[in-house]
């Protein structure tokens, strides 16, 4: 075993610090200002960062030669009655954004309608002439037109999510479930299967689709925002192996803790909160309007390069070291969210402020609070991550840091007994203890001084700095 078996509730993960996230664009802080709690606080800023990165027309950006857009997924696991519902009325963020593409796309739809009418007529008007043509000029045969809708619900089939995607281009689609259950129950069926879709999504990656109805079609740069929340047995049924690949792509926020009863106020005496975000959506549609008009490139710093590769460096040999295998890739995306999370954080401000630079550095400010989002839902990942290999139904949970603590404990030499006798302490197995060596040497962590003694590198004495 890799450490004794744990509650959640007993890990204590913390609330993101206000002291590094409150310097948000003006947007952001609005949004925030209804939160009950810390809380509501965390939720309301993780859904409403998700909403907003899948309303970033023109924003984009390089990660390792790749070409990237803002939108993220993120799932919210909690208990029943732990206040995930308090999410729900952040949606409507992307209402008017969704709205007004719908008309736009609705307007064009009926043009192609009356354009194919036309030349429907001519046709049969050339049929019914037995080959003699009318007189005029014959209209031009239009291009198809479908309808675009931004908006994707979990109870879709793979088939018309790949078709939505297609047609929503290049805007990015929204799919968006306050019920884990619902994508679980799709997704178990045949004809909707459509993790790999999710996956490749994420990525940007072409995907493709054939069917002897429709035959083969290919979507070249996929563009989706994934936002859900449902309780631990429910992720379990979604991913029940971190070898699933969906699992690294997603920001998780667990929900620890007690959880108060939330008393009724006066506020639910008028619509007010209702109209409060209805407006907040307004301003997202005129933000939203003029990145469209204005592409936007984002980059870091040389200084913000270097604070990620030191930290991530860090979190992969750890986790390669000390953890599992299968959570390295976890450690790796969480990078890439973390850029986007900047990239939506940049797309606000160049929206508020009407700016039309191509080119934008990520201000410190933004750096700091996507870095310490996304460091902080890491850990919320690697502890859920524990829980997922087990084939039995009662979830148990590990200290993802068990193997660095016990690292970590020991001087700077010490002996094969005496990490054994500490791992026995804290419940960790001698093949694991041995298994963590090995690799605490591959990684230059550790240096074999002679048989069962050894010695710490520069490296292995900051695991945990």
């Amino acid at each position: 075993p890799l450490g004794f078996d744990i509650d959640p509730d007993e890990v204590g993960l913390p609330h993101f610090d206000r002291a590094v996230i409150d310097r948000f664009p003006g947007l952001l802080s609005d949004v925030l200002k209804v939160a009950a709690d810390d809380r509501e606080y965390d939720l309301m800023l993780l859904s409403s960062l998700t909403v907003l990165s899948t309303i970033m027309p023109g924003v984009s950006g390089m990660l390792k030669k790749q070409l990237y857009k803002p939108p993220f997924y993120t799932l919210i696991i909690g208990p029943s009655g732990s206040g995930k519902g308090c999410i729900n009325v952040v949606r409507k963020l992307a209402d008017p954004w969704q709205d007004y593409i719908f008309d736009i796309s609705k307007a064009k739809v009926k043009e192609y309608e009356e354009q194919k009418e036309l030349s429907d007529n001519y046709k049969a008007q050339v049929r019914a002439a037995k080959g003699k043509k009318p007189v005029g000029l014959p209209p031009e045969e239009p291009v198809p037109v479908c309808q675009k809708r931004l908006h994707m619900s979990g109870y879709t089939t793979t088939a018309r999510m790949i078709e939505q995607l297609d047609v929503n281009s290049p805007y990015a689609s929204f799919l968006y479930e306050t019920e884990l259950e619902s994508v679980n129950n799709t997704i178990m069926q045949d004809f909707g299967g459509y993790s790999y879709v999710l996956n490749q999504a994420f990525q940007h990656e072409r995907i493709g689709c054939s069917s002897k109805t429709n035959g083969t079609s290919f979507i070249e740069f996929p563009e989706l925002g994934f936002l859900a929340t449902g309780t631990p047995g429910m992720l379990l049924k979604l991913i029940p192996s971190t070898e699933s690949g969906l699992y690294s792509r997603l920001l998780i926020y667990r929900i620890t803790g007690r959880a108060d009863y939330q008393p009724l106020t006066s506020v639910d005496d008028t619509m007010c909160s209702v109209r409060y975000f209805e407006r907040l959506g307004q301003r997202v549609l005129d933000m939203a309007v003029h990145l469209e008009k204005s592409p936007t490139f984002v980059v870091f710093s040389d200084k913000q390069r270097k604070r990620l590769d030191r930290y991530f460096e860090r979190e992969y040999n750890n986790v390669r070291v000390f953890g599992n295998d299968d959570v390295a890739s976890v450690v790796l995306r969480h990078r890439l969210i973390i850029f986007r999370i900047a990239m939506t954080l940049t797309g606000i401000r160049k929206g508020e402020t009407k700016s039309t630079a191509e080119e934008i550095e990520i201000l410190d400010d933004d750096f700091d609070i996507a870095f310490h989002i996304g460091t902080r839902c890491l850990s919320h990942s690697l502890l859920v991550s524990t829980s997922l290999k087990h084939s039995d139904t009662n979830q148990r949970h590990k200290l993802p840091d068990a193997q660095v603590d016990l690292f970590d404990v020991m001087p700077d030499e010490f002996k094969t007994s005496d990490i054994i006798d500490e791992a026995g302490v804290r419940g960790i197995s001698r093949s694991s203890v041995f298994r963590m060596l090995k690799k605490a040497q591959e990684y230059s962590l550790v240096v074999l001084v002679s048989t069962g003694y050894y010695r710490k590198t520069e490296k292995g004495k900051n695991v945990k700095k």
